[in-house]
């Protein structure tokens, strides 16, 4: 165990995230039966990541999109929309920046221009920190599609809005995992009759930004 003194010299050092990793570490009886030197790496490896994870939020948070989670990897594709895969793949490359080229989104209002717009900005700022690991994501979620849950609170039901021609209920949630807001459409031929409650709590299941499945708690 960590004396007093040891874990303030830490958190002087602006690594007190190795305390909390440590901790986890002796919770875990595998771990501890690992020699020294892994269970070193294994606390490294952790304490990087959450510092880098903490950089990435900062830095979205700071530039103030107005999407800050708007994700190349949610993009929802239908057939009556003029965006493919393909499209979407040949940005990701980002030749467009070696090639000094503008990128213009044109489309109807609630058509999607702002979060495309976003996800490409945050994208390209993930892949020319860390690229490798940020196309191989793309790659792999882009064929497989990407469905997730979150929880949060209910904040806010604007106006209706039209997105990829269906009439869409505007609905923005904080989420639990950060405090960013989520902006997500529901299809008004789903809504409840019932309807939602601002300030209430959910369990909301999205495909990008489209709402799949929806659960007060």
């Amino acid at each position: 165990m960590l004396n007093d003194e040891t874990r303030r010299k830490l958190r002087v050092l602006n690594i007190g995230e190795f305390i909390e990793e440590l901790e986890i570490q002796q919770q875990d009886p595998q771990t501890l039966a690992l020699p020294f030197d892994d269970r070193f790496q294994l606390l490294t490896d952790s304490v990087y990541q959450r510092k880098y994870n903490e950089k990435v939020r900062r830095l979205i948070k700071n530039a103030k999109f107005r999407l800050p989670k708007a994700d190349i990897h949610d993009i929802l594709y239908i057939d009556k929309l003029p965006l493919s895969r393909g499209i979407i793949a040949d940005l990701a490359s980002c030749r467009f920046v070696d090639d000094c080229r503008s990128i213009v989104f044109q489309g109807y209002p609630s058509s999607g221009k702002t979060f495309l717009g976003c996800a490409m900005a945050i994208f390209y700022w993930g892949l020319s920190v860390y690229p490798v690991l940020a196309y191989l994501r793309y790659l792999r979620e882009i064929v497989d599609g990407r469905t997730h849950a979150f929880t949060g609170e209910l904040t806010e039901i604007a106006q209706d809005s039209v997105r990829e021609g269906v009439r869409c209920k505007t609905l923005f949630f904080t989420d639990d995992a950060g405090d960013d807001q989520r902006l997500c459409y529901y299809d008004l031929n789903k809504y409840p009759q019932e309807g939602c409650s601002v300030n209430r709590r959910y369990t909301v299941t999205v495909h990008g930004q489209s709402i799949v499945a929806i659960q007060p708690e």
